[in-house]
C-alpha cells in the first residue's frame, strides 16, 4: 500500500498517491480519518489493479473528500460506523465496495464511470443520502447493487445514464 495503518485513530489527510497499486490500507484501525487525499491508480487493466482504499475490520472511521481515479475498488469489509462523505470515485471497478458492514452512512458522494457505482453486500442498516450514480457502464453497468441488504434507506439519490440504476438480489 501506498499508506497502511493498523493502529487506532490514524488521520490520513491531504495526500496525493500517483500510480500505486493499493493507496490507502485501514487494518483494525478504529476511529481513524482519511481524508482530502487523491489516489489515481496503476495503468493496468481493471482486474490487476489494486484497491484504491481499503478498510478492513475497523469502526467509527471517516472517509471523507477523497478522489479516487482508476484504482479497483474503494473497498469497506467488516467494518461498522463509517462515515462515507464527500468522496469522487471513478473509472475503477466497484466505486465503493460494501460486505458484512452494518450501520454505515454513505452520503455526498460522487461515482461515475465505474463498472459498478457501488456494490453494498450482506449488510444492514446502511443509509444512502445524497449521492450520485452517474455513467456506470461495465458489464453489469449497475449505478448501484445491493445483494442481501437489510433496513437499508435511500433519499435523494440521483442515478444517470448507468447501464442499469438500481439492482437488487435478495434485498
Amino acid at each position: 500500500a501506498g499508506i497502511a495503518g493498523t493502529a487506532p485513530r490514524v488521520t490520513i489527510a491531504d495526500c496525493v498517491l500517483e500510480s500505486v497499486l493499493f493507496g490507502i490500507y485501514l487494518k483494525s484501525a478504529d476511529g481513524s480519518v482519511v481524508r482530502g487525499n487523491t489516489i489515481r491508480g496503476m495503468d493496468l487493466p481493471v482486474q490487476r489493479r489494486g484497491d484504491g482504499i481499503r478498510i478492513w475490520q475497523c469502526t467509527s472511521t471517516i472517509i471523507e473528500d477523497n478522489l479516487l481515479d482508476g484504482c479497483r475498488d474503494a473497498v469497506m469489509w467488516f467494518s461498522n460506523t463509517l462515515q462515507i462523505r464527500g468522496n469522487h470515485v471513478r473509472n475503477g471497478r466497484y466505486g465503493l465496495h460494501f460486505m458484512y458492514s452494518d450501520g454505515n452512512v454513505i452520503e455526498g458522494n460522487r461515482l461515475e464511470r465505474n463498472s459498478v457505482g457501488a456494490f453494498l453486500m450482506y449488510s444492514k442498516d446502511l443509509v444512502l443520502r445524497d449521492n450520485v450514480f452517474a455513467h456506470n457502464r461495465g458489464p453489469s453497468g449497475y449505478g448501484l447493487g445491493l445483494k442481501y441488504m437489510d433496513r437499508t434507506s435511500g433519499e435523494r439519490n440521483l442515478f444517470v445514464g448507468n447501464r442499469v440504476g438500481l439492482h437488487l438480489d435478495s434485498t
